[in-house]
C-alpha cells in the first residue's frame, strides 16, 4: 500500500510501451503518418528505434504484442510493412496515371 501511495509502478515494461505509443501517436496526429524517420528529429531515435522493433517482432513472430496494444497501433494505422506500403503508394499513383492518360509510360 506504501508503494501504490507514492505511485510506485508495478509494471514498468507496460510502461514504457505506454509512453512510446502516446508519443508515436502524437507524431501520427502532427505528421499523418507512423513512418518515424531515423534522424529525422533527435528526440525521434529512440521512438524510430522502438517502432522497428514493433515491426521486426511481430515479422518474427517474436514480439509479445498483446491484442489490446496491436488494436492501438491499428488504430493510428501503423505501418506493419514498410515496403508493401510503399509498393502500395506507388501502384496507386500509377493507376491514378493512367486513368488520366490513358496508358503507363
Amino acid at each position: 500500500e506504501l508503494l501504490d501511495e507514492i505511485g510506485f509502478c508495478w509494471d514498468a515494461q507496460g510502461s514504457v510501451w505506454q509512453a512510446n505509443y502516446e508519443k508515436l501517436k502524437a507524431y501520427q496526429e502532427q505528421n499523418g503518418h507512423c513512418l518515424v524517420s531515423k534522424g529525422e528529429l533527435d528526440d525521434n531515435d529512440r521512438l524510430y528505434n522502438w517502432v522497428l522493433k514493433q515491426r521486426e517482432g511481430m515479422k518474427k513472430g517474436k514480439l509479445r504484442l498483446t491484442a489490446e496494444r496491436k488494436e492501438l497501433l491499428d488504430e493510428i494505422e501503423f505501418c506493419w510493412d514498410v515496403l508493401e506500403s510503399a509498393r502500395q503508394e506507388h501502384y496507386e499513383k500509377l493507376k491514378a496515371y493512367q486513368e488520366q492518360n490513358g496508358h503507363c509510360l
